[in-house]
């Protein structure tokens, strides 16, 4: 075998050891160029009756600078996995996001407008889906860490985390308060200094930033800590929770208080007549909400055609929005005839490709010049 030979076996089988069978073929080759650019080795030839001279430690020091050139290339490869395992990456998003796309690597963010979503993956199957409004931070433990970390700066996260490594669990961080997941379907939010933790499968350690050690929060159950102290217990059935008046000209609330049953409104208490309703849910947003107006008296409703088909993005409204033209947090405007109306809205949520209804709601209205 000639010495080149020699050399490329050594590479490999030292590549192999230290890389395994994945090694990227451009490490290999710079390896190689590095070792052609050593000193060669001197030829030593004996005569007899000739005392030898100090043989030459070339060699053992090309072999030196090898084992270090590959040891460098293997701990540059080994970061690199260690970045990819920690960097999720944007599969699809609508609306307004304010990342170009692709990874999303430590240190940087990622943030959802009004009316926009982002669903994020990373290599090993986790996926995170980013509700309205929502920002978070992709952050890292160390250097050499596997560990994923996401700093919820507001908004809602919903995610499904495949099995972590054992000692290195996904964390969700908000302030001083975090999650720790091993592997499981949750929801992770933060508004105004309160911090919610949802677990519908598996279960997580909840740490609440006030005074108090972690507990674990099992499948069905949730965990929330504000200034005001620490809450737990399960997870009220998702659904619609209640229908809020809205100002069709400015697209805000008329009130905070919700609509009650039996209710009468007035069209001339009101600051406009251009008016709509939202339907308001408790949770993670629904997959869709169906939302159906009737007149007791059976004539027409005034309502657009659109307002009948099912919503699929929030939020939801009794006479539709302006999602198509991308605005959707426009609500249509709906000026009511006088009369008896009835509104119900049911919410459906789709779990492992099965859609579950969830609780409905309905309320009955008189309308009021």
């Amino acid at each position: 075998m000639k010495p080149e030979d020699h050399q490329d076996h050594l590479v490999d089988m030292l590549l192999s050891e230290l890389l395994g069978k994945e090694s990227p073929p451009d490490v290999r080759e710079k390896v190689l160029e590095a070792a052609e650019r050593l000193p060669r080795p001197s030829i030593v030839r004996i005569h007899p009756g000739v005392k030898p001279g100090r043989r030459s430690r070339r060699p053992v020091f090309a072999l030196a600078a090898i084992v270090a050139l590959l040891g460098i290339a293997g701990a540059l490869v080994q970061l690199q996995r260690i970045s990819n395992a920690r960097t999720p990456e944007i599969t699809e998003f609508s609306g307004e996001i304010d990342h170009k796309g692709g990874r999303i690597s430590p240190g940087e963010s990622i943030a959802t407008g009004k009316g926009s979503t982002a669903v994020l993956r990373y290599l090993d199957g986790t996926v995170l889906r980013l509700a309205p409004d929502t920002g978070i931070v992709v952050e890292e433990t160390s250097r050499w860490d596997r560990s994923k970390l996401i700093e919820l700066v507001s908004g809602s996260v919903e995610a499904v985390v495949s099995p972590q490594p054992e000692g290195r669990p996904m964390v969700f961080r908000s302030g001083n308060t975090h999650a720790e997941v091993v592997g499981t379907r949750l929801s992770f939010s933060a508004e105004e200094g309160r911090v919610r933790l949802e677990v519908s499968k598996g279960a997580v350690r909840f740490t609440p930033g006030t005074a108090g050690g972690g507990f674990v929060v099992g499948a069905g159950h949730f965990a929330e800590s504000d200034k005001s102290g620490l809450r737990h217990g399960k997870i009220p059935v998702p659904g619609i929770t209640g229908f809020t008046l809205m100002n069709a000209e400015t697209d805000k609330p008329i009130r905070k208080q919700v609509l009650v049953s039996g209710e009468t409104i007035s069209l001339y208490s009101l600051p406009t007549r251009e008016i709509n309703i939202r339907a308001d849910y408790r949770g993670a947003p629904p997959a869709s909400v169906k939302i159906s107006v009737t007149r007791h008296d059976g004539t027409p409703t005034g309502l657009p055609p659109h307002a009948e088909k099912d919503q699929e993005h929030p939020p939801f409204f009794v006479a539709g929005d302006h999602w198509p033209e991308g605005r959707p947090e426009d609500c249509s405007a709906w000026t009511p005839r006088p009369g008896s109306y009835r509104i119900r809205a049911e919410a459906a949520y789709t779990d492992e490709r099965r859609a579950n209804p969830g609780e409905a709601l309905e309320i009955d209205l008189r309308i009021t010049e």
